[in-house]
């Protein structure tokens, strides 16, 4: 990334403090926050800057596909599709982008160790004009293989019904993360209960 990029290092693990602190130097006027096992493409990108000729669209997400022939992954982008267009609600490897001044206006991701995507684009359909770019991002579909891709989704959904009825994000990262235990929670609480040496894995 260092060849053709401008690297920032985050004191602490977790995405959504990550993700501020690279829109803190990061200089364009809109801001895409794309995970590491995502591929953006450019036809995907020309798309997004088409779309944002309209004045009136703050932001947005992309359609995802996965690399992988899965008939389960496909369906779950395909809801995931649905949801974007019509209830413009997007999670991270949807490769979310908004136009800095309402990033800023917003006061970034809100610092939980999980579903700040969610929880930022819930804030931002709120706020303004949000579009679902056609053309599509490509994620590594390695979790759902290593665990199975049924397992793996019905899991994810859980979990953000979980979230969505008001169960603590800190709490649920334990559960996205197997094996991780947080050793601290992003908004400032009391550290959790610490693990044996080795026991976390990164996000």
């Amino acid at each position: 990334a260092r060849r053709g990029a401008r690297v920032v290092a985050c004191p602490r693990r977790a995405r959504a403090l990550q993700m501020n602190q690279g829109a803190a130097v990061a200089r364009g006027d809109v801001l895409i926050f794309l995970h590491a096992d995502v591929r953006l493409g450019q036809s995907a990108y020309a798309a997004m800057c088409e779309v944002l000729t309209d004045l009136e669209v703050i932001g947005g997400g992309f359609r995802r596909r996965f690399d992988s022939a899965s008939i389960v992954l496909d369906l779950g982008c395909r809801l995931a599709d649905v949801r974007g267009r019509w209830f413009h609600i997007f999670l991270g490897d949807q490769a979310i982008f908004v136009r800095r001044e309402v990033f800023q206006s917003l006061g970034g991701f809100p610092e939980i160790l999980l579903f700040e995507d969610l929880a930022f684009s819930r804030r931002l359909a709120r706020v303004g004009k949000m579009r679902l770019v056609e053309k599509p991002v490509l994620a590594s579909s390695r979790r759902f293989d290593r665990e199975g891709n049924l397992l793996r989704l019905c899991r994810n959904l859980w979990l953000a019904a979980r979230y969505l009825l008001g169960a603590d994000p800190d709490r649920l990262a334990q559960r996205y993360y197997p094996g991780y235990y947080p050793t601290y929670y992003c908004a400032g609480r009391e550290p959790a209960r610490p693990r044996a040496a080795g026991s976390l894995t990164k996000i």
